[in-house]
């Protein structure tokens, strides 16, 4: 069961309600989700990834300019909208996107 947090609290919370991994966000500004909060940045993710050790998916805001902060932190990945759903190719801006957080993914 995933659960989101959006904070320290949050998260400490989820984890002992049983959660098997975390949604954490929103890391950036969004227009896509109007109820995701105020950005927390890389700095809000890395202080919810020191306390925990579940699996966390970074959310809100991440592009192919930030997605490999975002899994540089310890994030196991990223979910994404705009970025994809408004690319003019979806397929290759998912591709692209898939690359950058694979790339991440092998020199943390």
């Amino acid at each position: 069961m995933g659960v989101s947090a959006g904070n320290v609290d949050e998260a400490r919370a989820a984890i002992a309600d049983g959660a098997d991994y975390l949604g954490v966000g929103a890391i950036f500004a969004t227009s896509s989700k109007a109820d995701a909060g105020g950005p927390i940045g890389i700095q809000g993710l890395l202080q919810i990834v020191r306390i925990s050790t579940l699996p966390m998916v970074g959310i809100a805001g991440i592009n192919a300019s930030n997605a490999a902060s975002v899994i540089r932190c310890g994030a196991a990945g990223v979910a994404i909208i705009s970025t994809i759903v408004g690319a003019e190719d979806v397929e290759c801006a998912t591709r692209e996107l898939r690359g950058i957080v694979d790339d991440a993914k092998r020199v943390r």
